[in-house]
């Protein structure tokens, strides 16, 4: 109980993030999910913040400094294949060339 009379918790709730599962010091803005957390949660002054390190989701004050939304990694097919096929096409170096390479790096 005593934590909570302190001024430095208070100073340090309103204006640091800090997780309260893992102690992260790393939250990013959170996506709302319910009614609850779009409409009531505002009315309140506070955000949905999401630890980077455990994913932990609780309410800060808005002015608590986080970091934005990560965005989601985006998946294009057909630039995956253009490197497939390109790292197939890619030619094996020629034998000759490297056991020239061998013999001048002996070092006996």
């Amino acid at each position: 109980m005593y934590v909570l009379s302190s001024q430095e918790f208070w100073a340090h709730f309103f204006f640091d993030f800090r997780c309260r599962n893992c102690g992260g010091e790393v939250g990013y803005v959170s996506r709302p999910r319910n009614f609850f957390e779009r409409r009531i949660v505002p009315l309140f002054l506070m955000k949905m913040v999401r630890c980077g390190d455990c994913y932990h989701r609780s309410f800060r004050p808005v002015n608590v400094k986080v970091r934005p939304r990560r965005e989601p990694m985006t998946f294009d097919p057909l630039l995956a294949v253009s490197d497939l096929e390109q790292a197939s096409s890619h030619k094996e170096p020629d034998k000759e060339l490297s056991e020239a390479a061998d013999r001048s790096r002996r070092i006996a």
